[in-house]
């Protein structure tokens, strides 16, 4: 592999890296090539392994300066959490890991949204029940006064807790969505500085 090669590879590995971190990155690595000189250049490409393991260490490092040298604030936080995920997908298995973890919360907010599509749905049946209920009652009226008290207690009881699963889902779901707006809201004041 020439040395070309070699810095066209490790450009491309580098990309994702903040700006600042990215240009020293590469003047780095320029400059350690050219004071090597080019009859050394295999020795030097041999020394840092193949462009994708002096791109992890690279990031590695960089990752272990911000965390000794990390404040509270939200900006290193975001800096230091970039570089984590930059050495999660250098590294060999992230392919599999990603995946797990995209399947793991489609699978979560699959089960949510289930769970709210039931709840939703109990508590329409239940409302619709009741005024079966009710309607049984006063048909049955003349034949039975018992079941028109059994009907009409029936028909309250499920009425109320219909409509209460119909609102607990209209609010569980209105602040879930609230919810994932705040966190997309902050993530982006977060990016921007």
């Amino acid at each position: 592999m020439k040395k070309d090669e070699y810095l066209s590879q490790l450009d491309h590995y580098l990309r994702k890296l903040p700006t600042e971190d990215y240009q020293e990155a590469i003047e780095y690595f320029q400059e350690y090539f050219e004071e090597a000189g080019p009859e050394n250049e295999a020795a030097l490409m041999e020394e840092l392994g193949s462009p994708k393991e002096a791109a992890y260490d690279l990031i590695q490092n960089l990752l272990d300066k911000e965390l000794s040298a990390s404040q509270s604030t939200k900006r290193n936080f975001w800096k230091v959490s970039t570089l984590m995920a930059l050495v999660i997908l250098a590294s060999p298995l992230t392919f599999p890991i990603a995946l797990f973890v995209i399947a793991l919360l489609f699978t979560i907010l699959a089960l949510f949204g289930a769970f709210l599509f039931t709840s939703l749905t109990f508590g329409i049946t239940g409302i619709l029940i009741s005024i079966v209920a009710f309607y049984e009652s006063f048909v049955n009226l003349l034949s039975s006064p018992a079941s028109l008290a059994f009907g009409i207690g029936v028909g309250t009881f499920l009425l109320g807790l219909g409509s209460l699963l119909c609102l607990l889902t209209y609010s569980i779901g209105s602040s879930s969505v609230k919810l994932l707006g705040w966190i997309y809201r902050t993530s982006l004041k977060g990016d921007r500085r």
